[in-house]
């Protein structure tokens, strides 16, 4: 018995006497006490004590693969995962998400890309071109029947021209090599208009994702303009003047704050014939 080599322990979290373990292997995660981390980090060296006490949990622990058998034998079930994964890879299309810009103009509180928003990172037709071409050759090497993209910023149609290109050039190889084709964009929902949305989906667009927080009240705190503008109204005129040309997936973020008024917003929404 030992501890998984996939192991990523963030200690000290979300509390001082807690720790939380992910596994990369199997995807587990797990959140333990401060006895149980010291006693897993003593394996296979444990007293009667500590053997005793971890045997209540080891069922679950070994289940989620953050303890194993042994090296060996969690190294033949990875080369089985990625075998298996091979064997099925060409049925399924492939997906990659691609980073437009990291500028937005929204001013999001609780955004987790501050730090590097407004830095530079634009893609360009130098950088879309590379993009392409690692696309062809994954499409190829694997030979899959279908690619699916997703664009996703900042928000991304800030640059719209890296969305036209990448999706114009990969809808026109992609027809003459057979392959399905298609994109969404995540968007915050300020620049999403009829006549983008009609440019794009000759070129692939088949869904667009849009961020509401809440209602009006509870989304214009939570999600403003640059310039402390509510971005509520706008969101849902854009919304609802794309009905019937394009799916549209609405989106969230909840947290206990506003968690509560997501049904309000369903009610909303549902008032508005959205």
């Amino acid at each position: 018995m030992k501890l998984s080599n996939y192991n990523l322990f963030l200690e000290a979290y979300p509390t001082k006497r807690e720790t939380v373990i992910f596994n990369t292997r199997t995807q587990a995660i797990v959140k333990i006490e401060e006895k149980l981390k010291n006693i897993l980090k003593t394996i296979p060296k444990l007293s009667l004590t500590e053997t005793i006490y971890l045997e209540r949990y080891l069922p679950l622990l070994t289940e989620m693969g953050i303890v194993v058998e042994d090296a060996k034998e969690e190294e033949a079930k990875l080369e089985e995962f990625f075998s298996q994964l091979k064997k099925t890879a060409q049925n399924l299309p492939l997906a990659a998400t691609i980073l437009t810009t990291d500028d937005c103009n929204f001013a999001c509180p609780y955004c987790f890309e501050e730090e590097v928003r407004g830095k530079g990172a634009v893609l360009d037709k130098v950088t879309g071109d590379k993009i392409i071409t690692w696309l062809k050759k994954k499409i190829e090497d694997r030979e899959h029947k279908a690619l699916f993209l997703a664009f996703y910023g900042g928000e991304p149609l800030l640059n719209p021209l890296a969305i036209k290109y990448i999706g114009e050039q990969l809808a026109v190889w992609c027809e003459q090599n057979k392959i399905e084709f298609e994109f969404t964009i995540i968007t915050n929902g300020s620049l999403l208009t009829p006549e983008i949305v009609e440019e794009l989906k000759p070129l692939g667009l088949s869904s667009v994702r849009i961020t509401l927080d809440g209602t009006k009240n509870i989304h214009d705190k939570r999600r403003p303009l640059k310039g402390g503008e509510g971005s509520f109204d706008l969101i849902i005129k854009n919304i609802k003047s794309l009905i019937g040309k394009i799916k549209i997936e609405i989106n969230g973020n909840y947290d206990e704050e506003n968690y509560e008024n997501l049904f309000r917003l369903l009610d909303y929404l549902k008032q508005k014939n959205i």
